[in-house]
């Protein structure tokens, strides 16, 4: 009914804040599991085992954190709140980014609200309690899957590598000097 997160790696101070700071508000209920907000052991889930499924299922919403905020750095987290049905609340880069992986209307981004937890709990309540803005966020599964195992989509990832790489237009490529560069100038 509310939001999940598991979390392990307690290194990334803002995030954590995010999340004490939503659980403040009375409007939203928001549970979190991992050795930096709750360290009971009952509560510790391997990924991919049954009692993350069942965490899961209880929810409507998955707190996709991520410990850095760099350009395209998206991980697991955001796949697997799709995957289990729940939609995802998006902390890591910007909106485009996660718009290049992700299909309209399919997640919520904190940096819509500002990073304000009591803008985002009045809109959570708001899904919450209108059947038709929360079927919204799940009309893409009509038309799309989420596939978690790698194995099972490593023949297709190569074949549409290879269609890509033989259609790719003079125009369409960038070259870079300095991939580091690149990769760390909006972290």
């Amino acid at each position: 009914n509310g939001a999940l997160w598991f979390v392990s790696n307690c290194n990334a101070r803002e995030r954590l804040d995010l999340y004490y700071n939503l659980r403040k508000e009375v409007n939203t209920s928001v549970e979190g599991y991992g050795r930096c907000v709750d360290y009971y052991p009952m509560h510790f889930c391997s990924a991919g085992s049954q009692c993350e499924k069942d965490y899961m299922s209880k929810f409507k919403y998955y707190l996709s954190f991520e410990s850095m905020t760099c350009r395209d750095y998206i991980t697991e987290k955001f796949y697997k709140a799709f995957y289990h049905g729940l939609i995802p609340i998006v902390y890591g880069p910007g909106r485009k980014d996660y718009e290049h992986f992700a299909p309209p209307n399919s997640f919520i981004h904190i940096n819509d609200f500002n990073k304000d937890m009591n803008k985002l709990a009045n809109y959570l309540q708001e899904i919450h309690s209108n059947f038709t803005l929360y079927s919204m966020y799940h009309q893409w599964r009509k038309t799309h899957d989420i596939v978690i195992d790698g194995k099972a989509v490593e023949r297709i990832r190569m074949c549409e590598l290879c269609e890509r790489l033989t259609k790719v237009r003079h125009g369409d490529i960038t070259y870079y000097n300095d991939i580091d560069l690149f990769y760390h100038e909006k972290c």
